[in-house]
């Protein structure tokens, strides 16, 4: 179709689901198996898309890494329970995705019920929906990949799940939000840089890995892997203190937490 011919790298979904059989049911074209089904493509112009929950008996259990993708009439979605993966996609530059609602401008709303099975969500499903503000992961999610709500401008909170384990590179860059909470169970938080709204911050108390010191983000397991002890990964750039002193037990500071193209706005003097 033209669709596969504009973006063919959306292809690979059916690379990974050879032999399943499309089925379309009114806007949406779906790939089946015996036992589940992918939305592959939505081509409609609603503003308000409800996913189905299952089609043709079989239950639907992911969002393939184009099912949306700069669809800029849509501004309301529901996940389905079933769905236990929203696929990633391909980067190409600039912050931009080829992914499942990556570049959804109009796109505010994304309702995942609290039953739901949402496991994984890939790179950058939710790249460029600049309108995005309200999302709620549910108790299930356990991974977040690179870039994921990357230039989600409008997005000033997002609550994690106690078990999630992974959030990945820049998953939030150039997003809104204004404070960032790391679960006890995530020991792995990528490359947290272009942050510009990011005020504090914070760690809950039986996290392994990370620690926070006014709400300074350090590391015992830092991204180069050659230290010991603690590092500085991550000042936040809108840290309102024009000073700040570096706590006795950091043994080192990652080069990126003090960038210049992320460096702080008020900060003036650093105590080492």
């Amino acid at each position: 179709s033209e669709f596969y011919e504009k973006y063919p790298m959306a292809s690979e979904d059916y690379d990974i689901y050879e032999g399943y059989e499309d089925y379309l049911e009114g806007d949406f074209h779906f790939l089946l198996s015996s036992d589940e089904a992918l939305l592959f493509e939505y081509t409609g112009n609603e503003t308000n898309v409800v996913i189905p929950d299952a089609v043709a008996g079989r239950p639907v259990t992911a969002i393939g890494n184009m099912a949306f993708y700069n669809n800029v009439s849509i501004k309301s979605v529901v996940i389905p329970a079933p769905v236990t993966v929203i696929k990633g996609g391909y980067h190409i530059g600039s912050g931009s995705y080829y992914s499942a609602f990556s570049k959804c401008t109009s796109l505010e709303q994304v309702v995942i019920p609290a039953s739901s099975q949402l496991e994984t969500i890939g790179a950058g499903p939710f790249a460029g929906c600049t309108a995005l503000y309200d999302i709620e992961l549910p108790a299930s999610t356990r991974h977040l990949g690179a870039a994921c709500f990357a230039y989600c401008e409008s997005l000033h909170q997002l609550d994690f799940p106690v078990e999630l384990q992974e959030i990945h590179q820049n998953a939030f860059s150039y997003s809104g939000l204004k404070s960032i909470t790391i679960p006890a169970n995530c020991t792995e938080f990528t490359f947290a840089n272009y942050l510009p709204n990011l005020e504090a911050f914070y760690v809950a108390e039986e996290n392994p890995r990370y620690r926070v010191h006014e709400g300074v983000l350090y590391d015992n397991m830092p991204p180069t892997g050659k230290y010991t002890g603690w590092t500085l990964i991550n000042y936040p750039i809108k840290k309102p203190d024009t000073s700040y002193r570096v706590p006795d037990y950091c043994t080192h500071i990652f080069g990126d937490s003090l960038a210049v193209d992320s460096f702080p706005t008020a900060l003036e003097t650093i105590y080492i």
